[in-house]
């Protein structure tokens, strides 16, 4: 029977492409909250409600060993991204009673300090409250990533030690590790199929929070290696979904930051140029696209 409080009362999504479960990173925590909290050398954990495990991988990968316990396996074939790995979650959410989301990617390392804080914070939040959104602190292994604040002009900068955060809807943060209200999730509504992967965090982040939910950083700090951050750069296809994602969320920020987009954009293809002229020119015709979806 499900608890009444804590993490107990979360469904964990778990979204994985082209990994075996045994790679995941937060695999063991998980098995081991799952099955009464211990696990080999990972010592007692709160016990987690359900788990969703999201495989996008093009052939079946990442399901778990028969017998664990509370634990959905779903193959996406099609790569429906984090997109489609959310909604699902949210639907079996919603069916099984459960009140947050936890959001994890296979490249995010959490740890037992994270789960107890986590497990603190969603049973004092079973108190009226309008929180939606509680998120770590997340590093890589050249900085911090989140939380991070969205200037006037569409900037998104990482903020370490965090500041007092704001309410005006300029918070952002990586979604993985993070823990949403499925209510906030449900009245957000349709996620953009724009953005199936990437921005997809901080347009959430900006949706829930616009619906009048606060947004809480948690102390406790966990290591996710970001794809687009790593050493070789994006293909020219992944480059342009990163652009159309961009180009949306731009559009749902205020007038400052729709103005700037395409001076931007031709800073970052000044920048492109020496390295890789095909994504320069990429670049520099979003900078049309940009402005005639301006105002």
């Amino acid at each position: 029977m499900q608890p009444k409080s804590g993490i107990g009362t979360a469904l964990a999504v778990v979204v994985v492409y082209k990994r075996l479960w045994r790679e995941v990173h937060a695999a063991e925590l998980l098995e081991a909250a799952l099955s009464g909290g211990r696990g080999p050398e990972v010592g007692t954990l709160p016990r987690l409600g359900r788990l969703l495990i999201y495989d996008n991988s093009p052939a079946p990968m990442a399901r778990p060993a028969a017998g664990l316990m509370n634990c959905d396996y779903v193959h996406d074939g099609s790569n429906g991204g984090t997109r489609a790995a959310y909604d699902r979650g949210r639907e079996i959410a919603q069916n099984c009673g459960f009140s947050w989301l936890v959001l994890l990617d296979h490249d995010t390392t959490p740890s037992v300090t994270y789960f107890d804080e986590l497990d603190r914070a969603l049973a004092w939040l079973e108190k009226p409250r309008r929180v939606g959104l509680l998120f770590p602190r997340v590093i890589d292994e050249s900085g911090v990533l989140s939380p991070a604040i969205i200037n006037r002009w569409g900037a998104i900068t990482p903020v370490d030690p965090v500041p007092h955060l704001p309410r005006n809807g300029s918070l952002t943060a990586v979604a993985s590790g993070a823990a949403i209200r499925v209510d906030a999730l449900a009245a957000v509504g349709s996620i953009p199929a724009t953005l199936w992967l990437d921005y997809l965090d901080h347009w959430l982040f900006l949706q829930v929070q616009e619906l009048g939910y606060e947004a809480e950083c948690l102390s406790a700090t966990v290591r996710h290696d970001l794809s687009i951050r790593s050493a070789a750069p994006p293909s020219l296809e992944r480059l342009r979904n990163i652009l159309s994602a961009e180009r949306l969320f731009t559009r749902t920020l205020g007038l400052g930051a729709r103005i700037a987009y395409p001076f931007r954009l031709l800073l970052r293809a000044m920048r492109m140029l020496p390295r890789d002229r095909d994504a320069a020119r990429l670049i520099l015709q979003q900078i049309v696209m940009a402005d005639a979806h301006r105002g």
